[in-house]
């Protein structure tokens, strides 16, 4: 990550303490955050919007809305969701169901695209968080990716390596 902003839109509900990065090394930053929270939340909905920079950030299909408390509840339903919190694991507090106390706390994240089921095409990034309480705008984010340099490409070629078994190969080795 190359750029990060985090704006508490409601500071009577939430406060930042804390958002920054910190450079690891040439290519890695760590994204850090911690959130206050002034009041019990009951009611948590996250919209997370992907963009992809070419003349300018255009949206690269991903943009989704997803009830934060609910999802805690059954966590099957959302795979794309669970992909994103299966990355973050390790480095959040926010991972039960309502209600949420006192902070909400990210440390020492960074994006590791080799983690991702998916191939991740070279270029800038744009991820924008957007979170609501009762349906009112609360808290955003905005984190610029820095280019990624052949992170899909790569990927892709791991996947080609793989080689998969067709209907002949499998009678074939039933004839055997």
């Amino acid at each position: 990550m190359s750029k990060i902003e985090c704006l508490s839109v409601d500071k009577n509900l939430s406060e930042f303490e804390y958002c920054r990065l910190k450079p690891i090394n040439r290519n890695v930053s760590e994204f850090s955050f911690k959130l206050k929270l002034h009041d019990t939340i009951n009611d948590l909905t996250a919209n997370y919007e992907l963009l992809q920079k070419f003349n300018r950030y255009s949206p690269i299909g991903i943009n989704y809305t997803l009830n934060i408390c609910k999802y805690f509840t059954n966590r099957k339903n959302e795979k794309f969701v669970t992909i994103f919190f299966d990355l973050m694991n390790n480095y959040i507090n926010l991972n039960h169901s309502c209600p949420f106390k006192d902070y909400i706390q990210l440390e020492k994240f960074y994006a590791r695209h080799d983690r991702l089921p998916l191939p991740i095409l070279s270029g800038e990034y744009l991820f924008k968080t957007s979170w609501f309480v009762k349906q009112k705008l609360r808290v955003q984010t905005e984190e610029v990716q820095a280019e990624l340099k052949d992170a899909g490409a790569e990927h892709c070629r791991t996947l080609q390596k793989v080689e998969v078994p067709t209907v002949r190969d499998n009678f074939m080795q039933r004839k055997r």
